[in-house]
């Protein structure tokens, strides 16, 4: 690749630090995407399969690369129903940008704050946004302690690219929309905040921390849509009591379950849960599409009629594949949800017609009636059968 070339690394693991060396040089930044886009398209990957491959950490930060697709499902899922676009959006535990970008294809014009915590991600996700000309910021920042490492301001500089400058203070407290992946089941040492209104999340599992996070970052009237194990769902304990505090607040607008294996280098059942400010009623869409996929290779895909099904079922019930649960209901599965109990997605076969069924069983009586005859006449020619034996089986096909 002659963009990658252009960075003179003769091994892989000094690629982030002769790509962040190339961003901040405006002159090899605007070489280095003219490059980049002579080679590809804005809709090709070979930046975040890059960082998967070859830079991603999954033992320390149990880094997995957003597929696309699922990326483009929780964007179309936010604000579907507001008719407003958001003007600030926060991507926490941003990675490379998967979610950002999946954003910015349906909101343009708004202004992106993405926090990511590891350094070898960050010239990764400042390539992604600066080639695209957005308007934001990057923080290189621990969501949930809030430490800040590193900033930069985004800049778009009229040419269809963003300009760099290093050094920021975040320019907004709130935002209409969070949209998050962070690690899933992360061991934290807790601590006490305001963020944790609704429970402190356990210590061998941070997942409610992070959702805590994004909540305490909405504006007035904003949504937060995050990526999740399905384990939030219904483990117990103090997971259980902020399931239920957040629940009982009315931030819980829908649920939907995904397709195993989506993830490149993870199995982990996941799901996605979108939280709103403004929602009308104390109901909750449970959503199970872990049926629509494309099997490929060693991974399932979501086809965009797949991606399709899901957004309508989220927001009209459909039978086999979204139900819409009332706060009574969910009560009396004590917050527990787990989606089976809410949708049944195994649709009943259809019977056959009861003449076409009788048929088929007579069909099925004479083929057994040629069949004996047949090996009947095939035993007559065969030698050394005691009277006995003879005898019992002139019984049997008689």
């Amino acid at each position: 690749m002659k963009w990658l070339d252009a960075l003179g690394v003769s091994e892989s693991y000094q690629v982030p630090d002769a790509m962040m060396e190339a961003l901040g040089d405006p002159q090899k930044r605007h070489e280095l995407f003219s490059l980049y886009l002579s080679e590809f398209s804005l809709d090709d990957d070979p930046v975040n399969i890059l960082f998967q491959e070859e830079h991603g950490d999954r033992d320390k930060f149990k880094q997995d690369y957003t597929p696309p697709e699922l990326a483009r499902l929780v964007a179309e899922m936010a604000h579907r129903d507001t008719g407003k676009a958001p003007a600030t959006i926060a991507d926490l535990c941003a990675g490379t940008g998967t979610l950002t970008l999946a954003c910015l294809k349906r909101f343009p014009r708004a202004f992106y704050h993405c926090e990511e915590v590891t350094a070898r991600a960050i010239p990764f996700l400042l390539f992604n946004l600066a080639i695209r000309g957005v308007s934001g910021e990057v923080f290189q920042q621990d969501v949930l302690t809030r430490e800040v490492t590193a900033s930069w301001r985004l800049i778009p500089d009229g040419n269809g690219f963003s300009d760099i400058a290093e050094g920021a203070d975040p320019r907004f407290e709130k935002y209409d929309l969070v949209v998050s992946n962070p690690p899933y089941s992360l061991r934290w040492e807790p601590f006490d905040s305001l963020r944790w209104r609704w429970g402190q999340a356990p210590k061998k599992a941070a997942d409610y921390a992070f959702v805590e996070t994004g909540l305490s970052m909405l504006s007035e009237h904003g949504e937060a849509v995050y990526i999740v194990p399905h384990g939030v769902l219904f483990r117990g304990q103090a997971e259980a009591s902020i399931r239920q505090s957040i629940i009982c607040d009315n931030l819980l607008k829908s649920l939907v379950g995904v397709p195993n294996n989506l993830f490149l280098n993870t199995s982990i059942p996941v799901c996605i849960m979108d939280f709103s400010r403004t929602k009308a009623d104390s109901s909750v869409m449970v959503v199970d599409g872990s049926k629509r996929f494309e099997k490929r290779s060693k991974q399932n895909f979501l086809r965009d009629e797949d991606i399709s099904a899901i957004l309508d079922a989220a927001q009209n019930e459909t039978p086999y594949l979204s139900h819409l649960a009332d706060m009574a209901e969910i009560e009396r599965n004590q917050y527990n949800l787990n989606i089976p109990r809410y949708v049944c997605s195994d649709v009943p076969e259809e019977l056959p017609p009861l003449a076409e069924t009788l048929k088929g069983l007579y069909d099925a009586k004479v083929k057994a009636a040629e069949c004996e005859k047949e090996l009947f006449a095939m035993m007559k020619q065969l030698t050394g059968f005691t009277p006995e034996e003879w005898e019992l089986i002139c019984k049997c096909f008689a």
